[in-house]
This record gives structure tokens, C-alpha cells and sequence, in this order.
């Protein structure tokens, strides 16, 4: 990609840049170009986000075809641009920050929305995009940056895990893993905004396990704890909020935590210094209840870190 002049002969290298992965073997192709007008005035209109009518998009729908999963930013014109209307790829809208406590991820301003010409349903999943840790190439050292540029190859880390553990399975399987295991953000269900929701990499390398039938509450380790980590782990036979306090011995809340979880086995590392900002939490004796949907758990946990 040429960053001037814009023009229709760069979704010819775009197209031959896929043509070259491809001919490597290549499982997963990232792309965070995205096109609809040119310098010359010329471009493509919302009618043409159809899937069919762009070039890149034809060809990234032909490599999901033959096996490739492409993972594309869906842009930050507030409205998708092309190859992000491709049939099959999978378009990556950006949040702002993941979820904390009762915080829920929040649609970042500059992100693409859908939906394509003919009524698909874009982005299809959310990833965080927006102060975004990444290397500065010209400076040396790490920088902040937005941008669903900065999403996409996220999702596409996830996609490439998935294959990983999951050889045999298809672009499509890939895709429905991301859908079926997101977090549903903004009104419920699939919408243009958030697409599925945004993407959770433990539930979906996760979609072999069973599920307990029913919920459990395993025992705090290590107790005491050493080095100021405990972990609470649980176990849910379906999706549901899980709820953690700990208290001091005088009664006093140290740290509380929410999560909405899926299916399967999850545990929390509970670093001390953490559950009060600014300050580690002192040793000694700690009193937890955890919550979940059908049961809770009441006991003691022992901080003893060295001196």
C-alpha cells in the first residue's frame, strides 16, 4: 500500500499481496486497509459494500474459500469500508477499553459501523482499539494508539490460537467460535454497532470442553498465600454473574469484583497490593464470599508475604 496517491491500482496489491500469503500456506491474513474514495474523485458508495462489486473484496471472500481466514479492521470513516463487506471475512470493529467491574466496554467514537449494502450484519466482533500498546517503530519503545488497525490484528492472534488447537477446523468454524462466545455489548443480540460482541479467547478455545451440570465453588489456594496471590476458582454450567468481596477482620470491604462468565472452569489471581489502590493490602486474616448464580461460599483466606 502506497500511503499517496490513493488510487484503484491498490486493491491490485492488496489482492497480490493475498495471492502471496497464500501461495506460503498462510492460515491467517490480517489486513488494516480499508478503501472507498480515491484522489480522483472516484470510489465506491454504500450500494457497492455488497460483498460482489469491490475487487479486495471478492478476493478476500475467494481466500476464506480456500481455506484462509482473513480478519479485516473494519475502519474509521464511522461507516464500514470495503474489504470489510467481504462474504466470510471477518470484520473487527474497536471498543475503548476492556470491561472492569460493573464497566462495560464502550463502541469507540472513530469505529465503522454496518450494516453491508445487502443487510449482512458488520462488524462482526468488537476488539479493544483504542490506547492500544503497540511498538514505535521510528523511536524505539512503545506507544499509545487508536484505530481498528490496532484491533483487528488482535482478533486475527485469537483466530491464529484457535487454529492452533482446532487444526481442522474451517474459516467458518473459526468465525462461529468468535460469535458464539463473545460478550453481547450494546442492545442484546447481534447489531451494527458491536457486531456479536467483543471477543473472549478463553471461551472460544474452550467450546470443546463440557460444561459441569452444575455449578461449583472449589477452595481458595494457596492458603495462606505467600506472595499475596490467591485464586478463587469456580466452575459454571452456564453463563451467569459471578460476584467476589473480601473483607478485612474488622469488617471492612478490601476488594469487590464482577464478572459475567461462560461455561466452563475460570479462577482469578487476587493480587493483594491491587485490591487497594495505592497501597498493599497488609498481612493477616481476610474474610471472602463468592457468589454465584445458584450458590455462594463463605470462608477465611491468610495473607503472609515476607517482610
Amino acid at each position: 500500500d502506497d500511503n499517496l496517491p490513493e488510487m484503484p491500482s491498490e486493491e491490485d496489491r492488496w489482492v497480490a499481496g493475498l495471492e502471496w500469503a497464500d501461495s506460503l500456506g498462510a492460515q491467517v491474513v490480517n489486513s488494516s486497509l480499508g478503501y472507498n474514495r480515491w484522489d480522483d474523485g472516484t470510489g465506491y458508495s454504500p450500494a457497492d459494500l455488497d460483498g460482489e462489486t469491490a475487487l479486495t473484496s471478492v478476493a478476500a471472500a475467494l481466500a476464506v474459500r480456500r481455506g484462509i481466514v482473513v480478519v479485516v479492521a473494519a475502519g474509521n470513516e464511522h461507516y464500514i469500508t470495503i474489504p470489510a463487506d467481504a462474504d466470510g471475512a471477518i470484520a473487527v470493529g474497536a471498543v475503548d477499553v476492556p470491561g472492569s467491574g460493573e464497566r462495560m466496554p464502550q463502541i469507540a467514537s472513530f469505529s465503522s459501523r454496518g450494516p453491508t449494502a445487502d443487510g449482512r450484519i458488520k462488524p462482526d466482533v468488537v476488539a479493544p482499539g483504542s490506547g492500544v500498546v503497540v511498538a514505535d517503530l521510528r523511536r524505539g519503545g512503545y506507544v499509545r494508539r487508536g484505530g481498528t488497525s490496532f484491533a483487528a490484528p488482535l482478533v486475527s492472534g485469537v483466530c491464529a490460537l484457535l487454529l492452533q488447537k482446532n487444526p481442522e477446523w474451517t474459516p467458518a468454524q473459526v468465525l462461529e467460535a468468535l460469535r458464539s462466545t463473545a460478550l453481547d455489548l450494546g442492545i442484546a443480540g447481534p447489531d451494527t454497532v458491536y457486531g456479536w460482541g467483543q471477543i473472549n479467547a478463553l471461551a472460544a478455545s474452550g467450546l470443546d470442553e463440557v460444561p459441569p451440570e452444575e455449578d461449583r465453588l472449589l477452595a481458595p489456594f494457596p492458603n495462606p498465600a505467600r506472595d499475596g496471590v490467591v485464586h478463587f476458582p469456580v466452575q459454571l454450567a452456564e453463563r451467569g454473574l459471578v460476584e467476589l468481596s473480601v473483607f478485612d477482620v474488622a469488617g471492612r470491604l478490601v476488594f469487590t469484583g464482577r464478572w459475567d462468565l461462560w461455561p466452563g472452569s475460570h479462577d482469578w489471581p487476587g493480587r493483594a497490593p491491587r485490591w487497594v489502590p495505592g497501597r498493599a493490602v497488609a498481612n493477616g486474616m481476610y474474610f471472602y464470599q463468592l457468589r454465584l448464580p445458584s450458590r455462594s461460599r463463605l470462608g477465611k483466606i491468610a495473607l503472609v508475604r515476607a517482610p
